[in-house]
């Protein structure tokens, strides 16, 4: 296992991969700074979006679990071609309402 994973990063490092992110989970506030409710340093969204692309990472799909999240993953797509977004139900937020 530990061999496919440093030919993996060896074929990621010279460019032969191209990569699509299909759960990328930019709407957590973590990428915001913000950790247990506390905020800890700036929105860092920006930088992980050049460094995935600096990586092969051609496209991201940005999930989200619920409606509140879709409202963020869709503002933080329309920073970028190369992001997109979707919505699914996330089981640990299945019973959530949300009344927007």
């Amino acid at each position: 296992m530990r061999r496919s994973f440093y030919f993996l990063f060896i074929k990621m490092h010279s460019n032969s991969y191209k990569l699509f992110d299909i759960a990328a989970n930019l709407s957590d506030e973590k990428f915001q700074g913000v950790y247990n409710g506390k905020k800890y340093h700036e929105d860092d969204t920006d930088d992980v979006i050049e460094r995935a692309l600096k990586w092969n990472v051609e496209k991201m799909l940005l999930a989200s679990g619920c409606i509140e999240d879709l409202h963020i993953s869709h503002k933080l797509s329309q920073r970028s071609e190369h992001l997109y977004t979707t919505i699914g139900i996330h089981p640990c937020r299945a019973l959530v309402y949300y009344s927007n």
